[in-house]
């Protein structure tokens, strides 16, 4: 028996010798890629009429990145373990680079900079995807290798950088900004840091949002900071669609408007179509509010999925989302070094985090943030990090089986 990186026994070829893992996120993984195809199928025909294409093209361009993101998946389940350890910081630091030319020549779309042109392929690429991941790896790494006793030494490996990221994220995206910094402080939490240090960061945090702001009010810096302030007042001030309200009443009061210029327009039909869905909906790819949401594919795809398949199918999507939590926790508690237990835990938490974000959005408890339902909603760039994020998760699994062996 040879005793590998992790410190644990292996058998020599036995990672060959089947396919390795934890089955029920295995079963989870082909569930969702699944779910998908048909969910942008029911959901893009707002982006089809738009784009003057068909809700067929879109679906099979799904499809196809479905497959691009099963091999994703499987190339990082094959990754050694090891490999997430030494690449974990040059990984965080690359994404850091990569936010920060984001923010200088990045592509703007819908007034927000959050992309970056690939030269040759002509594509583009959301960079904040890549540092959701690569944090985790990098907090995984820091909490497991660096005593951190004196604040001077957390400053410099966790304030820092981590800060960074999240000030450099903030000029795209404010929600994600705060996405960032919450999960960063989950992971410091659990990952046992000093309370004392825990306390002086978030008082940090607070000084360094105030100055933020005080900044954008002079130079428009942050220009997301007026758009998430706009979106909150919307938000506080929209008038809540009742018990007794039909999705036919709230249509014929909202369409009257131009929906430029109506700024409750998505959430508004978000919330017609959560009416319309009732407890079993009315059927895969009956949606009525598809031909009318811009984001149905998108930030709102969860309100589609209640009109078409009602309560019960929402619930069968949300029990998905909680049984992975639950099995990535039965992981966690198997693990025997720091590393791969906070990385399980980050990237499950940021599932669990994101998808409970835009459910929230689609319900009318959050004002609108732009957050997507992982591996669900249409979009390449959170589809293939999300499904390297799972690839990950599975490495350690599998990891974690050979190890009994």
């Amino acid at each position: 028996m040879a005793i590998n990186d992790d410190g644990i026994e292996k058998r020599d070829g036995s990672i060959l010798s089947g396919l390795l893992g934890d089955k029920p996120i295995w079963g989870f993984a082909i569930l969702m890629f699944l779910a998908s195809i048909v969910l942008i199928y029911s959901s893009t025909s707002s982006l089809a009429r738009s784009e003057n294409s068909s809700n067929w093209a879109y679906m099979i361009s799904q499809a196809k990145l479905v497959i691009v993101g099963f091999l994703t998946l499987f190339a990082a389940y094959m990754v050694p373990l090891k490999w997430y350890r030494v690449l974990s910081m040059p990984l965080f630091y690359t994404s850091i680079v990569l936010l920060l030319l984001t923010v200088t020549v990045g592509t703007e779309i819908n007034g927000a900079k959050r992309w970056l042109k690939i030269p040759v392929l002509g594509a583009t690429f959301q960079t904040t995807e890549l540092v959701k991941i690569s944090l985790i790896l990098y907090l995984a790494k820091v909490l497991e290798r660096i005593k951190m006793d004196s604040f001077k030494s957390y400053a410099i490996w966790v304030i820092v950088p981590v800060g960074a990221s999240c000030v450099l994220a903030a000029v795209g995206s404010i929600s994600t900004a705060l996405f960032l910094a919450l999960l960063s402080l989950f992971i410091l939490i659990i990952g046992g840091v000093k309370w004392s240090h825990i306390w002086k960061t978030i008082g940090i945090a607070f000084v360094a949002g105030v100055l933020i702001v005080g900044i954008n009010a002079v130079t428009d810096t942050f220009p997301r900071i007026n758009t998430a302030v706009n979106r909150l007042l919307t938000h506080v001030r929209t008038e809540k669609v009742g018990a007794d309200s039909t999705a036919a009443d709230i249509f014929e009061a909202k369409m009257a408007k131009q929906r430029e210029d109506d700024e409750t327009f998505q959430s508004d039909m978000a919330k017609a179509a959560i009416a319309d869905g009732k407890i079993l909906g009315k059927g895969p790819g009956c949606s009525t509010q598809r031909y009318v949401l811009p984001e149905a594919h998108s930030d709102f795809i969860f309100c589609i999925i209640v009109e078409e398949y009602g309560l019960l199918g929402a619930s069968v999507l949300i029990i998905l989302y909680v049984g992975f939590f639950a099995r990535c926790v039965s992981i966690v508690k198997r693990c025997k070094r720091v590393f791969s237990s906070i990385a399980v835990a980050g990237i499950a938490t940021s599932f669990l985090i994101q998808a409970l974000l835009h459910i929230f959005v689609n319900i009318g408890l959050l004002p609108v943030t732009g957050h997507t339902l992982p591996l669900i909603s249409l979009g390449g760039t959170s589809f293939i990090i999300s499904s390297a994020a799972l690839g990950i998760i599975l490495s350690i699994s599998r990891t974690l089986e050979v190890s009994k062996s």
